[in-house]
């Protein structure tokens, strides 16, 4: 009966359990040092029980042939006149009363006999009180026998230290038997088999020198290779005495085996999909039908994420470990690239940071367990963990190692292994356009770069007769053209978030508005729409004015409202200064070349999944509700990396576009005068839909 007094029966109780255990590998482990030893307490494995009613402690636990131990009994602290007055002995073990051990007795003395039903180096059983007069109930604490003999004992380990269940392990005898030693038990060879732990323990052996050798066998009882170090220990006992011997499994082929698998190819920043696109225009992810046996479409990553499957078998078995293995996975510092930036090698920076998660069962990216290490996985009837990996956003190549160790327990019997990945995280060029510019923009930006901070050189006239402002005015307006077109053809397929623009650039001649007339002659020579660029990630309504934060990187310095100052960050006022000054210089000496200067764009995806739970997560789909900007998956931070280079040659056209070799135009004479990068946040759904003559672009999938 249980300690709470419910009926039944102990498997340890008296004779209900003649618990023969062959060689209680597990249970003896560290019980005997020196000569044969008396812990004070049973393994944790073979401890008894007590009542409520009443209690019974032996000891010592552990005795040899002809020792005598006691047990004792008193009542419970949760006794109760239903549990009886007292109590009677359970006598059936191997031993013999001394004294004491009548009905109600507290004290009972025993001296332990040969055990007559084993050939086991241990016996292992139970002595018992049950209620009498009251509840039907039994108290048990145990002991074990140990016959007369020598004994050795260790354990096996891998190199890492994990224990090895289930090697054989054999003790043969290099002397010959003491003769006339009373009760001794000395099979010839003494062997046994590890445990869960590793250990292992041979008893009852004539005093003399054995030589111990483990080997790993098969079902069948067949070697299997395997090293181990030692290969085998020479040990010598005398009667009652113990030796160890230790042993390091290191055979490869006995550890786990892992296989990681990239399911995807991993290229940085949110997938650019086409226009028909049927669940976004941008995100990390798409969706395919769901797996065998299961409910819900399979989120799978298209890029910034990759997909991995890791899958663990046991060595012998080539299948599946029993009942599970436990993997761990940990990634390594991430490695970046480099790139020419103004004329050197410079290593461009990652945006966010790279991790971990265990996708989840539902869509929506609600991973499990993120970080740069996810430890206690584990694995299903298949051998398989599926693993996550989110990329920060790169411009170069960048590499990191994704570590997995997978380890188990008995049955398996496989040692745990370590297995290592590189990741490779390729940048994303979503946009990529190079440009001759005309004589009549060399000449606008030559004379603009003359005036002062206040821009007013071409607010003194006109040059050859060119309206900059009604120039820029067209140029506005066919974006917001573009944009409605591309709202049509979203609404068209589904509900979408609406591209409301907002146009309030009035191009009144002033100062202002002068830089943005030059701005829009950037716009025109790039190729670049500025809608969403510069934005916050997610808007109720889309803004068609260029962001005071793109103007700031192109043009100029925004100072107060309407007042623009030059600044030697802006791009393309620095360009306009580089055109003027060896414009310049060449007319000074008769030489002009106003035509052999181009501009080539380069736009990086460098949007990533924000690590902080807070931020939301990173799911299929991107957006925020029509007409709001509460968000789905607002997870995703969008990011943009322009390069602009200003390039003194003439780029090489075939059928109207640049010649390029291995993805970049080729250029005659190409003397890089000018090269900028920077880095502004935006609203992908905005830019992505409105922006034409995008690379690199995922079609349905």
């Amino acid at each position: 009966m249980t300690g709470d007094g419910a009926q039944g029966h102990s498997a340890l109780a008296g004779p209900r359990l003649p618990a023969r255990i062959g060689l209680l590998t597990c249970l003896v482990a560290g019980l005997l040092t020196g000569t044969v030893a008396t812990p004070a307490t049973p393994p944790a494995a073979a401890q008894g029980f007590n009542s409520r009613c009443a209690t019974i402690s032996v000891s010592p636990h552990v005795v040899k042939i002809g020792q005598t131990f006691t047990a004792t009994a008193a009542r419970g602290s949760g006794w109760a006149p239903n549990c009886g007055d007292g109590w009677h002995w359970d006598l059936s073990g191997f031993y013999k009363v001394l004294s004491g051990c009548q009905d109600d007795a507290t004290l009972c003395e025993l001296k332990a006999t040969i055990p007559t039903e084993t050939h086991a180096p241990f016996y292992f059983s139970g002595l018992c009180i049950e209620g009498i007069g009251g509840l039907q109930w039994d108290s048990c604490d145990t002991y074990m026998i140990v016959p007369p003999g020598g004994i050795i004992e260790g354990y096996v380990r891998t190199p890492s230290g994990a224990p090895v269940a289930g090697v054989f392990v054999e003790a043969l005898s290099s002397t010959t038997a003491a003769k006339g030693t009373s009760g001794v038990n000395a099979p010839f060879p003494a062997s046994g088999i590890t445990g869960s732990y590793g250990e292992y323990v041979l008893a009852a052996l004539s005093p003399g020198s054995y030589t111990v050798t483990p080997s790993l066998r098969n079902t069948s009882g067949a070697a299997v290779p395997a090293t181990f170090t030692p290969p085998s220990a020479g040990r010598t006992v005398g009667f009652d005495q113990v030796a160890i011997a230790n042993f390091v499994l290191g055979c490869p082929s006995c550890q786990l085996k892992v296989f990681v698998k990239q399911l995807e190819p991993l290229r940085s920043g949110l997938a650019v999909h086409s226009i028909h696109y049927k669940q976004a225009p941008v995100d990390f992810m798409g969706t395919t039908e769901p797996r065998e046996g299961a409910e819900i479409p399979q989120a799978v990553c298209e890029s910034g994420c990759v997909d991995i499957l890791v899958h663990v078998i046991e060595p012998k078995t080539h299948k599946a470990p029993v009942p599970y293995a436990t993997v761990s996975a940990t990634l390594g510092q991430l490695r970046l690239g480099s790139l020419e930036i103004d004329g050197r090698m410079v290593t461009p920076p990652a945006f966010g940071e790279g991790f971990l998660c265990v996708p989840s069962a539902s869509l929506g990216g609600r991973d499990e367990k993120c970080g740069v290490t996810v430890p206690g996985l584990r694995t299903d009837p298949e051998g398989e963990v599926r693993l996550r990996f989110w990329a920060p956003g790169v411009v170069a190549d960048a590499y990191t190692t994704l570590g997995v160790t997978a380890q188990c327990a008995a049955p398996c019997t496989a040692a745990k292994t370590t297995s290592h990945t590189t990741l490779h995280v390729v940048p994303y060029l979503v946009f990529q356009h190079s440009q001759q510019i005309s004589v009549e923009d060399l000449e606008l930006l030559a004379d603009w770069a003359k005036g002062d901070k206040s821009f007013t050189s071409l607010l003194e006239g006109s040059v050859n007769e060119y309206n900059i402002l009604h120039r820029a005015l067209q140029i506005f307006e066919h974006d917001a053209i573009v944009a409605e077109q591309a709202k049509e053809l979203l609404e068209a397929l589904e509900p979408i978030e609406p591209i409301v623009l907002t146009f309030e650039i009035p191009l009144y001649i002033n100062v202002a508005y002068e830089a943005m007339g030059m701005f829009a002659v950037f716009l025109e020579d790039t190729g670049l729409s500025p809608i969403g660029i510069g934005r916050p990630p997610f808007e109720a309504s889309v803004n068609a004015n260029p962001s005071a934060t793109f103007l700031h990187e192109l043009i100029n310095q925004l100072a107060v409202p309407d007042i623009f100052k030059a600044s030697d960050g802006g791009f393309w006022w620095a360009s306009a200064q580089a055109i003027s000054k060896e414009l310049a210089s060449e007319t000074e000496t008769g030489h002009l070349a106003f035509q052999d200067w181009s501009l080539t764009t380069k736009v990086y995806e460098v949007s990533h999944c924000s690590v902080e739970e807070k931020m939301g997560f990173c799911g299929p789909g991107y957006g925020n509700r029509p007409g709001s900007s509460v968000v789905t998956n607002a997870g995703i931070q969008p990011e943009l990396v322009f390069v602009f280079t200003l390039l003194r040659g003439t780029v090489k056209l075939q059928d109207g576009l640049p010649v390029e070799h291995d993805g970049h135009p080729v250029l005659a004479n190409e003397v890089p005068v000018l090269q900028r990068s920077f880095a502004v946040e935006y609203d992908a759904d905005a830019w992505t839909t409105t922006q034409q003559g995008l690379a690199g672009v995922i079609k349905d999938f």
